[in-house]
């Protein structure tokens, strides 16, 4: 009995140590570094575009959008009827006026997908004139593969409305539209994110393509475009490139686009429309600016202010999910959102790049990124010392519970045995005594005493 009850108890104390330090190692460890979630809902699954890998990819990609231009015969004729499907970018969001709630935007595209001088049905048939266009946002923008429309327009040859106002498309070549780039006008309630164009004019030989991609590409019918829309990194020379699709360089500036030019700048044709020099001072949008500037943070690995400039993104524009998509990331969800007195370090360089400057302590730098890890390091570590001690005390009472358990065990033993040799003594002494006995009894036996005769008193 002795025995088993020693066995089980120094499993059951074994068991408990190792399950003590596993406990206090998991605890510890998430505590000096938060939990982070790695399949997050921002940054979703395998169909969903994936932030954090290309800096020039995640900051143009938001921008990129699917356009599928509706056209009709005038007079109306059978199979004069068709969508042009093809891809755009934004190039400039801002409010309509100082102040004014209502912003507008301007979509870059290729003149022979939205043709304002009309597409020709076949020989000896009529023109086909514009008739409506839809704009599509990709899944970098909504981070989620569900299709969201920016906005329907309906047009009647190069006028289009978006319900409220009605605008003019804007032709590179005012003579011959799908022989360079068009400018698409439209309004929204909410800024959007646009690409900026390159200062000069940049060889595209260093640029790469932002394709919208999906399960049928390229896409050929209406219902399809809605479903292929997850922004991928191509060469600029693919044939199956779409036409209005942008060329960006690393930094994710437009350089060119996919479209029949004529050689003419892009960059000097944008500015000159949507940015006059006049006005291009006032022309402000502060999810672009955040947005910009969350990115080049992240991948100089400040993701202190990243995250500040993130969640700043994410409140202009509730339709915009990228910046929760990048907030959800490891390496910013790992990142505690300091106080004041940690962000007092923090100076605004040229451009209003945010930049942390930390504290000194002594000789030593210490960025303010690495500051705000010291609360949860101190914390953890006093916590693992704690748990340390602990499993230390737990162990060393173990080991003396087992010590005056052996020598229990030893003297309940050493006890058994003295009883054992004791019974064993006795049992051996038993069988000779009952020899002896018969013996005894035997001897009597083999040596009667002679019977006496009795004389009778009467008999002569």
């Amino acid at each position: 009995m002795s025995t088993y009850r020693l066995k089980f108890t120094s499993r059951r104390g074994s068991g408990f140590f190792v399950l003590s330090l596993v406990v206090g190692v998991f605890i510890a460890q998430h505590l000096m570094w938060p939990a982070v979630t790695f399949a997050a809902a921002g940054n979703s699954g395998d169909d969903g575009y994936q932030f954090g890998k290309a800096r020039g990819l995640d900051s143009a990609s938001v921008s990129v959008v699917r356009l599928v231009a509706g056209y009709n015969a005038v007079p109306a004729i059978a199979g004069c009827t068709r969508s042009v499907i093809g891809l755009g970018v934004l190039v400039g969001s801002w409010a309509t006026t100082p102040g004014s709630p209502t912003f507008s935007n301007w979509v870059l595209t290729d003149g022979s997908l939205v043709d304002a001088s009309g597409i020709l049905c076949g020989v000896g048939k009529p023109m086909e004139q514009l008739s409506s266009i839809q704009i599509y946002a990709n899944n970098a923008y909504t981070s989620s593969t569900n299709a969201l429309i920016l906005k329907s327009l309906r047009c009647h040859a190069a006028v289009c409305s978006d319900g409220a106002t009605t605008n003019a498309l804007t032709c590179q070549d005012t003579n011959l539209c799908d022989k360079g780039v068009v400018l698409v006008p439209f309004h929204t309630p909410v800024p959007e994110p646009f690409i900026d164009m390159v200062q000069t004019d940049q060889a595209i030989t260093q640029s790469q393509g932002i394709e919208l991609t999906g399960p049928v590409f390229p896409p050929s019918s209406l219902d399809q475009a809605a479903h292929v829309l997850l922004p991928t990194q191509v060469a600029t020379n693919d044939p199956k490139n779409e036409p209005g699709m942008p060329f960006i360089n690393g930094d994710g500036q437009l350089v060119d686009m996919k479209a029949l030019d004529t050689g003419q700048s892009i960059r000097t044709f944008v500015n000159a429309v949507i940015a006059p020099a006049p006005l291009q001072p006032v022309n402000t949008n502060a999810l672009h600016e955040s947005w910009n500037r969350g990115i080049n943070e992240y991948y100089t690995n400040d993701f202190v202010s990243a995250q500040s400039d993130f969640t700043k993104a994410s409140t202009s524009n509730t339709q915009f999910q990228a910046p929760k998509a990048f907030l959800s990331l490891p390496r910013i969800r790992a990142v505690v959102t300091p106080t004041a007195s940690v962000r007092s370090g923090s100076t605004t360089g040229a451009g209003g790049t945010s930049t942390t400057v930390g504290s000194h302590i002594g000789p030593f730098a210490i960025p303010g990124e690495v500051l705000a890890w010291f609360p949860w390091i101190i914390g953890g570590a006093i916590l693992l010392i704690v748990i340390l001690v602990v499993i230390i005390v737990l162990v060393i009472r173990g080991q003396l519970r087992h010590g005056r358990e052996m020598a229990a065990f030893e003297k309940e033993q050493a006890t058994a045995e003295e009883k054992a040799a004791m019974e064993i003594q006795r049992q051996q002494s038993q069988p000779q005594v009952a020899i002896n006995t018969n013996g005894s009894a035997n001897a009597v036996t083999l040596h009667p005493q002679p019977k006496s005769e009795l004389r009778c008193p009467n008999c002569g």
